[in-house]
């Protein structure tokens, strides 16, 4: 099992790139991916504003997930966290409140996690 340890739980990196975390303590953690979790969905055309095309969207299986593992943790995409409401061990990158911005302003890391309030604990 791959992934890095932190207060006793496993972390294991599901989204498409690697995560750098900004620790408390100002130690700084680079969890690298261990694969890639998606979520396959369904597009439609709504409209067009112009030229340009809306779409609704719903999402659907998702893929790439490995099986849960007690002590450990999932950090995958925000989009597959809202997809499985039924898994506990899923949490995504905050880029609210925790996020670490550059100069430019774009997300560089974070200082912590998000999970949803309705996952099973």
């Amino acid at each position: 099992m791959t992934g890095i340890a932190i207060g006793g739980v496993r972390l294991r990196n599901y989204t498409p790139h690697d995560i750098t975390l900004h620790l408390a303590d100002g130690a700084v953690i680079v969890l690298p991916r261990d694969g890639t979790a998606r979520v396959d969905e369904h597009r439609t055309l709504a409209f067009t504003i112009g030229d340009v095309p809306v779409h609704t969207q719903q999402f659907r299986e998702v893929r790439g997930l490995p099986e849960p593992v007690d002590g450990t943790y999932l950090v995958v995409s925000s989009v597959v966290l809202h997809a499985r409401n039924d898994r506990g061990d899923l949490i995504a990158p905050d880029t609210g409140a925790g996020a670490v911005r550059g100069p430019d302003g774009r997300i560089v890391g974070t200082t912590g996690f998000v999970m949803r309030a309705d996952a099973p604990r």
